[in-house]
């Protein structure tokens, strides 16, 4: 999920929380595979990329998250960070040690990162991925391939605030 040059973002638009997240987590599509009750083909989800290749029991509670909403995507990375990367089995272990801090300190720089820019800019960086909000779901409105990654930079650009 991050974009090139988020790490840079910690304190003014992101919090450390949010960038280590969105690092260690992936977008994909739903495939006739993996559909289950709860999911239609082509729904994007949210995975653990330390744990997407294990299935079934093997794979560690919360790996993954499907939002109903491009709104519902930083819940969505926020629950999976709280919930799953602690227990990930396949989580670099100085990761993990990591993410025991962030949780620890409840992440100093949380209080200096708006709620509504980080909503802001997870929003941004989601459209410029193609995804969009469908019938309580969310999809790749395009072939993500054909949509040139905007930077972070870029994305800031759009939402008129300034390095």
């Amino acid at each position: 999920m991050a974009q090139p040059g988020e790490n840079k973002l910690v304190g003014k638009i992101l919090n450390a929380t949010d960038v280590l997240a969105r690092q260690c987590l992936e977008l994909y599509d739903v495939t006739p595979e993996s559909v289950t009750e709860e999911t239609d083909v082509g729904q994007v989800c949210i995975c653990c990329i330390y744990c997407d290749h294990v299935h079934g029991r093997e794979r560690s509670p919360s790996a993954d998250a499907c939002p109903s909403s491009i709104a519902d995507i930083p819940v969505c990375a926020h629950r999976i960070f709280q919930q799953h990367f602690g227990q990930c089995r396949h989580f670099p272990p100085n990761l993990k040690e990591k993410v025991e801090t962030l949780k620890n300190t409840m992440d100093d720089t949380r209080n200096k990162a708006n709620p509504k820019v980080v909503e802001k800019y997870y929003k941004e960086s989601s459209l410029a991925q193609g995804l969009i909000s469908r019938h309580g779901r969310v999809y790749f409105g395009k072939d993500p391939s054909d949509v040139e990654t905007l930077f972070a930079v870029d994305i800031l650009m759009r939402m008129g605030i300034r390095n």
